[in-house]
């Protein structure tokens, strides 16, 4: 298994084979809105390469990286109605003394935390929209996890 992402645009036929033939699930990268054609093509070609649906664990979404929340969100609601799992990646500058400790100007503190909390627990959070989650909903039979 990889233990990072696959940069989707360098994802060719030929490397779709390859990887289908050591049956991995593949994750790939999505860390910008400009990125979304080269994200699902690459899906695609696994898919034509014999890797089935439920193979594909996670696409990692960088977030907090010189984009609005909203662009975000756009990426991880795309997924999410082609039934794939989006993985909000945390942005963190290379000098960054602690983890988490950068905050991008254009995310609230509260607001980054909320989205990668929601985004990252969709086993538990799946059955409420990011909006519901936001306001305060709790999922059914759940105790409070805000």
């Amino acid at each position: 298994d990889f233990n990072q992402a696959l940069e989707a645009k360098l994802l060719t036929r030929r490397r779709a084979e390859r990887l289908a033939e050591i049956k991995i699930a593949p994750r790939f990268a999505w860390d910008s809105p400009n990125e979304e054609a080269n994200v699902f093509r690459a899906i695609e070609r696994m898919k034509k390469a014999g890797v089935p649906h439920s193979h594909f664990k996670a696409v990692y979404c960088l977030v907090g990286f010189n984009e609005q929340p909203e662009e975000a969100l756009y990426r991880m609601e795309t997924l999410r109605s082609r039934r794939y799992l989006g993985f909000a990646m945390r942005y963190q500058p290379l000098d960054a003394k602690e983890k988490n400790d950068y905050w991008p100007p254009q995310w609230g503190k509260q607001e980054l935390k909320d989205f990668c909390r929601y985004w990252n627990r969709q086993s538990w959070l799946g059955g409420i929209s990011y909006e519901e989650y936001r306001a305060g909903r709790k999922p059914e039979g759940q105790l409070s996890l805000l």
